[in-house]
């Protein structure tokens, strides 16, 4: 086992196989960030919380719907 471990060790990978480009980390913007790292007891309006609210219902209405149909 050890000698075929040894011959497949040219073969390995050189690359790392995670890319960055994959993960659209990049992609985020201020706005996804500042919800992301906002405290528990939020700094924000109560019009900015609300609209984060509203979009959230909005993306569980679209699931709850598809999986229904």
């Amino acid at each position: 086992m050890f000698l075929i471990r040894l011959w497949n060790y040219q073969f390995r990978m050189r690359n790392s196989p995670c890319e960055h480009k994959t993960s659209h980390a990049a992609a985020v913007t201020p706005e996804e960030l500042a919800e992301e790292f906002d405290t528990f007891s939020t700094s924000h309006p109560k019009d900015l919380v609300r609209i984060r609210y509203d979009w959230l219902r909005s993306v569980a209405e679209k699931i709850q719907l598809l999986l229904a149909t």
